[in-house]
Formats: C-alpha cells, sequence, structure tokens
C-alpha cells in the first residue's frame, strides 16, 4: 500500500498548510511566513470545527472541516485583497521561496530515510500502550465523524453508549489525532497507515517549516545560516525523531513541531514598531498557544521557558524597559525581580489542583547526577532510559562552539539560558526524587524523552550559530585556494561532510567495537519496534486479522481478548471488537462484559449469558492465541489474559451455539449460532 501512503502524505500535507495559509493571509501575513505556521493554525481550526460540529450534529469530514472552511476563508482573503487601498499596509519582510523549499525538501529526505524507510510496510504500528488508543480512537473519530476532544474514545459516539464496557469517552487533548482521522476518511485507508504518514509529515515538514520561520526571524533573514539551519533542524536524534518510536506520544510530538511558530509569532510582536501589527502578531501568538493545546497542552510550557529566557535576556539589557517604555537604570535588579515574578508564576500553575495527576506523575530516576550531566553535554539525553539511545558527540561538541559565539552576541544568550533550564530540568528528572524535579519537570510528567525533545528545540539555534560559524571561518581559509568560480564547492563538500558525520549509521570494527551512534541506534530502534515479530502480533497473526475483516460484516461485533493483541484490531483493520482497552475492567464494567467474560462458553445453557450477548450486540468470537499466549511488552507488564477472558477460551470447535467460520493454527473465529 505504498501507493495510497504518499497519497495519504501529500493530503495530510495540503490539510495541513492550506487552511491555516488563507488564514493567515486574512491577516496581511507575508506569504512565506503565512507558508511556514499555517499547520499550527490549521490544527486549530480543524479542532474548534470538531467540537462545534459535535455540539451541533454535523458530521465532521474533508468536505466540512477542509473543504469549506477553506473556500470560505479564499474568499475572504480575496475580497480583503481587492477591497485593500494601501496594499503596503501587509507584511513587507517575508521568508525566500527558495529557504521554503529547501527546509521542506531536507526535511522530507530526512524522514523518508529515518523514518520511513526503516518500516517493514505502511502498515506497521507500534505494539504500545497509547499506540492502543491513538490506532482506535483514530478510527472512531473517523467513522463516527465526531472529532470533539470532548469525546475522545476507542469507541464510536454511538457504540461508547450502547456496547462499550466500560465508561468511554472523554476529554483528551485530540488536534493529532482529528488531522489522522481525516486523511483515514479522504484516503479511505486503516489507521495506522494514516498515523505513519501524518507524523511523518508532522516531523519531516511542519517541525523543519516552523523552525525556518523561528530562524528567520532569530537570525534576521542571514542566508548563511538559514542555508545551515536547514540541515541542523534535523540533526539532533532527541526531536522530531526520538518521539515517533518513545511511548508512543504522537500527539506530543505535533504539539512540540509547533513550539517554533509560535515562538516567531511572540518575536515579531515584540520587534514591531506599529502598534497594530504587534497586537495583530501577539493575537496570533495567542491562538497558536491554543492550537498547540489541542495537540498537546505541555508543549505550552516549552514555549514559556523560551519566552521567559527571551524576556529576562532583555530585562538584563534595558531593552524590555524601554520596550515597554519603562525609565530603568539598574538592569540587573529589572531582570532579578523579573526572573522573581516568573518564578512566583510557574510554582502557583505547578501547584494547581487541575493538573496535580501532571506534574506529580513520576518517571523514576536511573542515573547518578555526575553521569546525566556527562550525558546532557554529549547529547546522550536518555541514554540508560531509552535502550537504543546514542550519544552525539560531534554534534554535542558543535553546540558547544555555537553556545560560546550565542554569548559573545548579546541578542543571542537566552537560547542559552533555555537550553540551561532543560538541562537542569533533566538531571533532577534522570537522577533525583523529590519536589524539586516535579516543580521544573512536572509539567512534562517528568518524562525524560519529553524533557530531551524540548532540550534539542532550544539547541537547533545554538548549534546552527556554531556550525554556521564554522563554516565561514574554513571558508575564509581555504576560498582562495579554490579556482575562480569553484567557491560553492567548499560549501557542498562542507555540506556532504557533515551529513556523513552526523547521520552516520553503527558500524564495526574488526577485533575492536561496535561502534552505536546517534542515527544508528535510532533507525535501529524503529525498525525493531515497528517490525511485526517479537511482540503481540506476529505476521501470521495480522494475516488471519487481514482474513477476518474479510469475512466479518461492517459493524459486527467481536468479542474479543484484547491482551492477544486483538486490541489493535480495530483501528488497524476496522473489525468492531468489543474490547478495545488492555486494562480498567474491573473497576466499572458493565455486568454484560462481565457476564461475557468469564462465562461466554455457556451461551446455550446459560440465559444471563444469551442476555448479556443480546446487550452488547456480540455476533462473532475471535481468538488469536490458544495455545501460544502473546509476549510483547504489554503482556509483560498485564499478562496474557486468559483468565480474565475465560468464557472466551472455553469455547471449542465442538460448544454448542458457535459455528466455526475461519480457523489457521490456533487461531479460531467463531460466529454464534442465531439458530441455537
Amino acid at each position: 500500500m505504498w501507493p495510497e501512503f504518499f497519497i495519504a502524505c501529500s493530503l495530510g500535507a495540503a490539510f495541513l498548510l492550506c487552511p491555516g495559509y488563507l488564514f493567515l493571509r486574512v491577516f496581511r501575513m507575508a506569504r512565506g511566513y503565512a507558508v511556514c505556521a499555517a499547520p499550527l493554525f490549521s490544527t486549530l481550526l480543524f479542532s474548534i470545527l470538531g467540537i462545534i460540529y459535535e455540539s451541533t450534529g454535523i458530521f465532521a469530514d474533508p468536505v466540512s472541516v477542509i473543504l469549506i472552511p477553506t473556500a470560505l476563508l479564499a474568499l475572504i482573503s480575496v475580497a480583503l485583497l481587492l477591497a485593500a487601498k494601501d496594499t503596503a499596509q501587509g507584511d513587507q519582510a517575508d521568508i525566500s521561496p527558495r529557504v521554503i523549499l529547501l527546509y521542506a525538501a531536507v526535511g522530507l529526505v530526512a524522514g523518508a530515510l529515518i523514518f520511513v524507510s526503516q518500516l517493514e510496510g505502511p502498515l506497521s504500528f507500534l505494539e504500545s500502550w497509547d499506540e492502543v488508543h491513538h490506532l482506535n480512537g483514530t478510527q472512531a473519530f473517523a467513522e463516527s465523524g465526531v472529532f470533539s476532544f470532548f469525546y475522545s474514545s476507542s469507541y464510536t459516539a454511538q457504540e461508547a453508549a450502547t456496547i462499550a464496557p466500560v465508561e468511554a469517552g472523554g476529554f483528551y487533548p485530540s488536534g493529532w489525532q482529528v488531522v489522522c482521522a481525516l486523511v483515514v476518511q479522504a484516503v479511505r485507508v486503516p489507521a495506522s497507515l494514516a498515523i505513519n504518514a501524518v507524523n511523518y509529515i508532522y516531523s519531516s515538514l511542519v517541525f523543519p517549516l516552523g523552525m525556518a520561520l523561528f530562524l528567520a526571524l532569530l537570525f534576521e533573514n542571514d542566508k548563511k545560516l538559514l542555508i545551515v539551519g536547514s540541515l541542523v533542524s534535523v540533526s539532533f536524534v532527541a526531536f522530531p525523531w526520538l518521539l515517533i518510536c518513545w511511548g508512543p506520544i504522537f500527539p506530543n510530538l505535533a504539539a512540540f513541531c509547533g513550539v517554533p511558530a509560535a515562538c516567531a509569532f511572540f518575536l515579531r510582536s515584540y520587534r514591531e514598531q506599529s502598534i497594530l501589527k504587534a497586537i495583530r502578531d501577539l493575537a496570533l501568538f495567542l491562538l497558536g498557544l491554543l492550537g498547540i493545546m489541542f495537540l498537546q497542552p505541555n508543549g505550552i510550557f516549552v514555549v514559556a521557558v523560551m519566552i521567559g529566557s527571551f524576556l529576562i535576556q532583555e530585562a538584563l539589557q534595558g531593552c524590555l524597559q524601554e520596550r515597554i517604555g519603562f525609565a530603568s537604570k539598574d538592569h540587573v535588579r529589572d531582570a532579578l525581580v523579573l526572573t522573581f515574578l516568573l518564578a512566583v508564576l510557574w510554582f502557583a500553575v505547578n501547584r494547581m489542583p487541575s493538573l496535580r495527576g501532571l506534574v506529580e506523575f513520576n518517571w523514576e530516576s536511573y542515573q547518578s547526577p555526575a553521569r546525566a550531566l556527562i550525558n546532557f553535554t554529549i547529547l546522550g539525553y536518555v541514554d540508560g532510559f531509552f535502550t537504543e539511545s546514542a550519544a552525539q558527540p560531534v554534534l554535542a561538541i558543535l553546540l558547544v562552539y555555537g553556545i560560546a559565539r550565542a554569548l559573545q552576541k548579546k541578542s543571542h544568550v537566552w537560547l542559552f539560558q533555555s537550553y540551561l533550564f532543560w538541562g537542569a530540568a533533566l538531571v533532577l528528572s534522570t537522577s533525583t526524587e523529590g519536589p524539586l524535579k516535579h516543580l521544573l519537570a512536572g509539567f512534562w510528567y517528568t518524562d525524560h524523552c519529553r524533557l530531551a525533545s524540548a532540550a534539542a528545540i532550544s539547541a537547533i539555534p545554538l548549534a546552527t550559530i556554531g556550525v554556521g560559524d564554522l563554516l565561514q571561518r574554513l571558508a575564509a581559509v581555504f576560498g582562495n585556494r579554490l579556482p575562480k568560480g569553484r567557491e560553492r564547492l567548499a560549501g557542498a563538500a562542507a555540506a556532504v561532510l557533515y551529513v556523513a558525520v552526523i547521520f552516520f549509521p553503527n558500524f564495526h570494527i574488526p577485533g575492536i567495537a561496535e561502534v552505536r551512534t546517534g542515527f544508528g541506534q535510532l533507525c535501529s530502534a524503529i525498525a525493531f519496534n515497528y517490525r511485526a515479530e517479537g511482540g503481540m502480533l506476529d505476521t501470521d497473526e495480522l494475516a488471519f486479522l487481514e482474513e477476518v475483516a474479510e469475512i466479518v460484516p461492517e459493524g459486527a461485533i467481536v468479542a474479543n481478548n484484547p491482551l492477544d493483541g486483538s486490541v489493535f484490531a480495530y483501528g488497524a483493520y476496522d473489525i468492531h471488537i468489543l474490547y478495545r482497552f488492555v486494562s480498567g475492567y474491573e473497576s466499572s464494567e458493565r455486568e454484560s462484559s462481565r457476564i461475557i467474560r468469564s462465562s461466554l462458553d455457556e451461551l446455550l445453557s446459560d440465559d444471563a449469558v444469551r442476555e448479556a450477548t443480546d446487550d452488547l450486540r456480540v455476533e462473532y468470537v475471535l481468538l488469536l492465541n490458544v495455545d501460544s499466549p502473546s509476549s510483547g511488552y504489554i503482556n509483560y507488564v498485564m499478562g496474557d489474559g486468559t483468565a480474565d477472558w475465560a468464557g472466551l477460551y472455553g469455547i471449542t470447535d465442538e460448544t454448542p451455539g458457535f459455528i466455526l467460520v475461519l480457523e489457521e493454527g490456533d487461531m479460531r473465529l467463531y460466529k454464534l449460532d442465531e439458530a441455537a
């Protein structure tokens, strides 16, 4: 299904670019800026429309969510353009189309090599905790046309009210899931394919474009630094690539991809001399934060760290006081007061009762403070926690050089300040326990990988400064030694050398050692974690599920043991399995569900069982591991489920009331005998 995958990628990119672009053009945003920031505002639009449509009973799909709003925005944009008497009111500064194409091309190529090429196929998916919700929730959104993040569930809205074994549907940031559901609806592909396509677009297009916007404002459209930034933006293993195979926490991946664009709007507003344009950019910044919130709210705190660092630097240099019209000569005092006020605000938000479950969640420490500091320095941020992690020593050296150069430029000191924050948060999170850890890292669940990703975002501009300055010095040394007209060869050679060193795969030195590189380990992790063998489902079981999907009528409810791997069957194959969670049945389970789990094999001898199957509309029974229990990570934690679903495992080919429909090895599909 690779053709469908690339169609899904193309449509996903169009979905994320077109509405947001036109929305920003309505606000007279320059074309290049509008392209780079468009995905953040498209997500915002999708999420708001999802809530509105759910409350008004409108079916959400590409026509209602994308086509109609995009057409309206296009008409408004054209009307405003025709009505504008002074075209100079629009933005004059902009990003070169060549820069935009460069960032897009570098990102898409990098993503294709790092992520897409490692997949066994476009339908590959991670067999992990969060993927259960991602797959099934995406399919439920696409099927029900309900995109509201107040009703996020692994069941359609109708199923949540009728057949869900436990209470289903509740608040969950679903902006990323909405994009996946739109792709499922538009291309008519499984949710697993749509998820891979959307993750590719976010990591390889949305993030590079957002970083292009951020770096263009940060470096005032310095052409050489922007060219360097296109490579550096995809050079850190920790982001965006780590979150593709860790968790999986794909909504966090999408939210963090929007951080650079949001920061860019704040910088625009702060620097803008026109009051009206400053207000416009500030409003867009706030809307951008709302867009991040719909993806994953903790992304807002990444923006807060970066902006807070920027404001402290501006206060220390007296620029903030001048900007707000506050006369002061004691800049150090002002910066300390601002730092104190921001710290108080941070503490107050951290202590809010509504966020207690977030900030008190604990990922246990696993290394000493000294080791944590070393890992942070060599960019092995989560080495020892994420087993497939490896340091990036060459990039670390370039980053340190960039930090040294940035500290010499007063306007770039805040980048280092924000990076120091992530260093402190990572060291505390990975090597200590206690309240200080939760104060600094609690907004990200004290999750080491989320913190590492945020650190990488702050590190990219610093590394860009280092690489750019180093290349400029090398060009000055070797430029005069090249034949006239061949100066660009030095730049091309430097780019090739950089790519070779930074992205080099793992390699073996005979008789000495096996050398692990950052991207070598990452690619191995993606290939390993997305494989079909060694987890809950193997290739035979996946093939069996494909046959089941062809046999079972659309919408028919299939009783299953989710811990045999069938928990993924709804999202991956649109098989309406009854049990779409791997846990939580003991606390608030419907009585009908409890009866089915314990006594389904007594269908003909127990009226309560028959009533339970009628209540939950069960028509089929699926068993994937009658003789060979699954052995994935979820099984390691939860067991194989054979005892909890004993009523299913009591069914054999001879059990009255069940007709054998399909068998392969120890896998079975039974149909309840309506005539029994």
